[in-house]
Formats: structure tokens, sequence, C-alpha cells
């Protein structure tokens, strides 16, 4: 639809005050403020007019212009638009206003050359306030395709992602009167925009047939895959959760105080609520071989799984347990997707349901992916990333190693697997092609005279790539690990190394600054050698605070000379480093909140006499730098305690 409004949205200002290009043209015309012979002009100036919400001189052009030539209804550019296409676009809600008063309801489904009316511009703009004045003149809108591809209002609105006008149209619209293809081509659109409050109210309106039904593509529409069932446009979605989090826990308070996260966190709790309603419906009204159909083609489980979406492979099971049991093509269970695309939710309610203990785990898939094979091999880079650091990547796929080999048969800890890793090797052909003879050779160093034939010969030198044959050299699964993540073992030893070094220097700093500062006490000292603030409660403060910054930045210094002198051996990786980090980051927390009390200490004591509003003001500001401290590196220190201790 091209550019439907302006990206802001403007003040409607009806003082009479004339654009700077409507200025020139004003002057041009004598007397009546337009000259009828030259319509052009007219037209030029109430689009101007319209542009700019000047009611005052549209409404002087429109009344002079009479009914003769009822401008209200006059193509004003180009492409057919009209004043209100104009002032819809312009999002000029005063204008609007004003304008309607002059208008007829059939001046309102006027289209342009494009097909749309001026309420398909309403509903893409998102201002309800506009939509809601053109209802109230005429209610049919919302029900009418205003546009040239049968596109309805409502559609319209939820393709630009506008949820209050989505909200506002679907409220006004006799949904279930819609031609079903329509229905269907606005709940998925509803799905693609994830719009899902929106998909839950359409749902939940006697058209729950909607759940599994197929939506056919409009031309011109690119939200979505032709034929795509609701299931598979919800499975692409990354609709996760944190396994680990409870609802109620005072992180999600806190984060539902900020505006942006509050609304993402909303926009996943309605897509789980949809979730559910879509199984809900399709367990009622279809038969588990259908939904077995639904889901298998193409592979749903897959895609989910790729896309993080856990909470999608969590319906599945509660509303469809038996799945599990179901394989695709290559002999893959839900257990199997779980383990390769390491969804801690999706593991955890399989085990806590006790299904694990009768699934039979010794049994390898086609492509040898039994769950021991899945969980050696290196998580993809999607998965890894979830946490910071390689290090911490390390200890998770160690601890989803760890906890595979603790319900396994013991017999399959040992079982050889195979590593299909291809190793390519390119070759040189060298087809040196004469008057009689063609050969074809491989070109080595014996060879190599051969690429400095004459001109006259003609040589030609083609690439191919030759794979040789696959090795297939036999591994236990904590080999084939080791094999995986050589790699990221490495980059582990280097991430630690050089977080343990840089907090290292800062605690060094801290520890030389505090040793320092306890003797140099402010005050000075008495004839008989006391400190002559020692009475005074913040001398005390002082000391303890400087005490307790000395013996934390010494501790943490030990701690992170522990690090850099650790073996980095695989377990090293799984407690001892991890416990080390958060032991280092707490104490140099400490030592630096530390630091900056008894930096403010000295403050209250040298002003004890004078105003305290400088010490107080010091002291704020000093507070400052610990938050930031601590939201900076909060998401690593819940990174390494979750994976260490819960």
């Amino acid at each position: 639809m091209g550019r439907l409004f302006r990206s802001t949205t403007s003040t409607d200002d009806d003082s009479p005050r004339l654009p700077t290009a409507t200025q020139k043209f004003h002057k041009l015309l004598p007397g009546r403020l337009l000259d009828f012979k030259n319509e052009d002009r007219g037209k030029i100036l109430l689009r101007e007019f319209a542009l700019n919400g000047q009611w005052t001189y549209a409404k002087k052009l429109i009344d002079e212009a009479g009914q003769e030539k009822n401008l209200v209804r006059a193509k004003l550019t180009a492409n057919g638009d009209t004043i209100l296409h104009v002032a819809v676009k312009a999002q000029h809600t005063s204008f609007v206003k004003h304008l309607l008063h002059k208008m007829k309801p059939d001046d309102l489904i006027i289209r342009n050359k494009d097909g749309y009316t001026a309420f398909c511009f309403a509903a893409a703009s998102g201002v309800t306030e506009i939509a809601r004045l053109m209802v109230a003149m005429d209610k049919d809108l919302p029900s009418k395709c205003g546009s040239s591809d049968q596109k309805t209002p409502l559609l319209i609105a939820v393709l630009f992602k506008r949820r209050d006008m989505a909200h506002y149209l679907l409220s006004k619209t006799i949904f279930h009167e819609l031609p079903v293809e329509e229905q269907v081509h606005i709940f998925n659109a509803t799905l693609n925009s994830e719009l899902y409050d929106i998909s839950l109210e359409i749902l939940e309106s006697d058209v729950n047939y909607l759940a599994t039904r197929k939506c056919k593509k409009k031309n011109g529409d690119h939200s979505g895959d032709d034929g795509e069932t609701p299931f598979e446009v919800m499975a692409r979605k990354p609709i996760g959760r944190d396994s680990w989090m409870p609802a109620t826990s005072w992180k999600v308070r806190i984060v539902k105080a900020i505006k942006g996260l509050y609304k993402k966190d909303m926009t996943q709790e309605a897509a789980t609520r949809l979730l559910q309603s879509l199984f809900e419906y399709a367990s009622y009204f279809s038969t588990y071989e259908d939904v077995v159909k639904l889901i298998s083609k193409p592979n749903l489980l897959h895609v989910a799984a790729k896309a993080g979406n856990a909470e999608f492979l969590v319906q599945v099971f509660r509303f469809f347990p038996e799945i599990l049991w179901e394989k695709d093509v290559d002999a893959t269970t839900i257990l199997h997707i779980a383990i390769e695309n390491r969804l801690e939710v999706v593991w955890k309610l399989l085990y806590d349901v006790g299904w694990l203990n009768d699934f039979l785990v010794k049994n390898t898939s086609e492509n040898n992916n039994d769950i021991m094979y899945l969980v050696a091999k290196l998580a993809a880079p999607h998965h890894l990333n979830k946490v910071s650091g390689a290090a911490l990547q390390m200890q998770r796929e160690l601890i989803w190693f760890n906890e595979i080999e603790k319900v396994v048969p013991v017999s399959q800890l040992e079982a050889k697997c195979k590593d299909t890793k291809k190793e390519e090797h390119k070759e040189l052909l060298v087809e040196v092609k004469c008057e009689d003879s063609k050969k074809s050779t491989p070109c080595t160093e014996e060879h190599e005279d051969l690429l400095r034939l004459d001109d006259n010969k003609k040589l030609m030198i083609t690439s191919h790539q030759i794979s040789s044959e696959e090795q297939k050299s036999k591994l236990t699964p904590r080999q084939l690990f080791t094999k995986e993540h050589k790699d990221l073992l490495t980059e582990g030893e280097k991430w630690m190394q050089n977080t343990a070094n840089s907090c290292m220097v800062v605690s060094t700093l801290i520890a030389t600054v505090v040793f320092a500062a306890a003797f140099t006490i402010p005050g000075n000292y008495d004839k008989t050698g006391t400190p002559i603030f020692q009475p005074n409660i913040w001398f005390t403060v002082f000391i303890l605070s400087d005490a307790t910054a000395l013996i934390s930045s010494s501790t943490s210094i030990l701690i992170f000379l522990s690090i850099l002198t650790s073996r980095y051996t695989e377990e090293d990786f799984l407690h001892s480093l991890p416990a080390k980090l958060i032991l280092g980051l707490s104490s140099l927390f400490i030592s630096i909140v530390c630091m900056f009390v008894t930096f403010s200490a000295t403050f209250f004591l040298l002003y004890n006499k004078a105003t305290i509003s400088i010490p107080m003001m010091i002291g704020a500001m000093m507070m400052v730098p610990i938050p930031c401290f601590g939201a900076l590196q909060f998401k690593l220190w819940i990174d390494i305690f979750q994976n260490t201790y819960l």
C-alpha cells in the first residue's frame, strides 16, 4: 500500500496561517480565495490545506466551490486520492472531524486508483479516533472490503500490526459473518503479526474451527507461507519460558516495572494461552491420527525446537503425550529433539512425569541419533549463546552430558558412536585438449610441467570437489564429547583467564588504595597518638568499611590467582572454575561497595561541624557506580549461579 501515513502524528492547527508553498499560490489569486477558472490550482491548494491540517482555509475553499464543484469528492492527486484520503493519511483528526460534517456516507467509500478507500488508510494508520469518527457516520465501514484485493479494514490493521485499531475494528465487525477464507486469513495474520491477544479473542468467538484450517495467501500478501495452519505459524515463533525462574519471583516484579519488557512478557503470556487454546480445540475436534498428521507434515517438532519454542513442545506433550513415541522418517522422537536442542523445560517435564523410565533409551535411530550421541555433539551456536562466555557454555554442555548419563543404561555409556565427519579434499584435474587426444589427470608435483604448455595447445583446468570416504571411527560418548568440545574448551580457558586477569587488576588497585587509607586517617592524631575523630560514629564506619574492603579485595585476588593457575580440564569447568568465579566476583563487588563507603565516611568526618549537605551529596553520587556494576554483571552472575547451584 506504499506509504500510507506519516511517521509522526501532526498537531492540527486551524490558525489562519498558510504554509509557504500555499502562500505562493495565494498571491496569484486576486479577490476570492479561488479562481475557479483555474481548477487545478484550487485542487493543489486544497491538498496543501489537508496535508497541513489547515481546516479554516479548506472550509472556505469548499464553501466557495459549492455543490457544483463538490470538492469533497474531487481527485486531488495523480493516484486519485480525495481530500479525505489525504487528511486521513496525514493523521489530522480535527481536520477529518470537521470534514465529515460536509460529507455524505457515500463519500466515505470512494476509492483511489489503487482501490483503497480512506477507511483503509485509517486502519493502516492506527489512529482509532479517526476510525471512530468515520464509523459513526457509516457503521458498515468495518465490514466492507475497502480495497481492490478484497482486504477488510480489520485485516489491513492486523497486517500493519496496529493492535488498538485491530481491537476496535474487531469489536465493530461481525466476525462469524465474514467468508470463512477471510476469517482464516485474518486469524493467521494475527499470528504472523504476533497479536496473540486478538488471536485469542477471535478463537473464543465461536470460530474454533480456525485452529486447524489452512490459510491461502492473497495477492500482495507477504505474511507467512501459502497453505499454513495456525500450528505451523506458532511452531516457528520463539515462544520460550525461563525454567529456572518462578513466575512470582522478585526479578519478574522488577522487570515488569520496565514498560518495554513488560509488554514483551505480556506477549509471551498471551502466546502461551493461545497455544493452550489451539491444542485444546485440536484435541476436542480432531482425532489423534489427524493431530499426528498435522504436526508431522511438516515436522513441527523440529521447527519449534530449532526456533527455541519450548512452549510448543510442552503443549504437544501435555495434550498428546502419545506423540512422545511417534517417530519421523529419521526415527527421531520428541526426546531426541529436546536433547539435541538443549530444551531444559521439555527434558524436565519428561523426567518429572516418569516417562523416561519407560522410554527405550538404548534404541538408536537410523542415523545413529541415540540420545548419548546427541548430547555428546556440540550444540548449535544459538543454543550455546543462551549463556555468557565460552566457559559457561562449556559448563552448560557438561551439565547436559552428565544429566543424560544418569538416566541411560550403563551399557550405552560404553557404546561406540560413529563420528561421521567428512573431510573434504580438493584436487585439480587438468584436461589437456590437443588436436587428436584428450588427457585428464590429477594435478600433482610431477604434473606441474603441464601448466607450462605452449599457447598452441589448448589447456583447460577444472576444479572438482572430491569428498573422501566417510571416516567412521567409533568413539564412546565421552570420547566423542571431548573431541566435539575441544575448541570450546580452549575458548573457555581463554575467556576465564581474561576475565580473571581483568578482575584481579581491579582488585589489586582497590587493595592498594584501601591499604594506604588505613594509615592516612582523616583528621590526624592528638599528642597521645589517638585519632582525633575516634569518638565519632563515622570514624567507626570508616575503619570497618576500609578493613572489609581490604579483606574482600585480597580474597578476590587470591581467588582469581587460583583461577589463573587451574588445569582447565573438562571437570574444572563443571563446578570448580564457576564456583571460584562467583566467589571472586562477589568479593570484588563487596570490596567496591566498602571502598565507596570508606570514601563517603571520610567526608562525613571532615564536614562534621559544617553543612551536612555536601557529604550527603557526595555520598549519593558515590552510590551511582555500585548499581551500575551490579546491573552490568548481573546476567553473568545469574548464569553462573543458575548453572552451578540450581
